[in-house]
């Protein structure tokens, strides 16, 4: 119907303009392929930990720079948010110690461990 005949147009329109499929080029070769090929570049020097904390914190991240670039306003929420992730980050990546957590993993009740079987044997 009438949203095919749209996206029909639409492409038709796209493959017609020389500064159109530039752009398309330039978003899918250099704004994305290339970047995600450098950022496995980077991320291969950084031990797990930082990584762990630079992917997990980007949200964080973009939104600060959307405040200090655009302006734009962060909540309550959105603030609280930032901070639980950046916490439960480097909780989990043993940067903040919490005494009450034990080294030993969490097993859901019920399920069997690779220890239960070595206590079986």
């Amino acid at each position: 119907g009438a949203d095919f005949d749209a996206i029909k147009v639409f492409t038709t329109d796209l493959l017609n303009s020389p500064s159109a499929m530039a752009s398309v080029l330039w978003m899918g070769l250099i704004s994305t392929s290339f970047t995600i090929w450098l950022q496995a570049k980077a991320f291969s020097r950084v031990n797990s930990q930082d990584a762990s904390l630079i992917l997990t914190s980007e949200p964080v991240w973009a939104a600060l720079c959307a405040r200090a670039l655009l302006s734009e306003s962060l909540n309550l929420y959105q603030i609280l948010g930032g901070v639980a992730v950046l916490a439960a980050t480097a909780i989990h990546d043993g940067l903040i110690p919490v005494p009450f957590l034990s080294d030993k993993p969490f097993i859901l009740p019920g399920a069997k461990d690779a220890t239960d079987k070595q206590n079986q044997d």
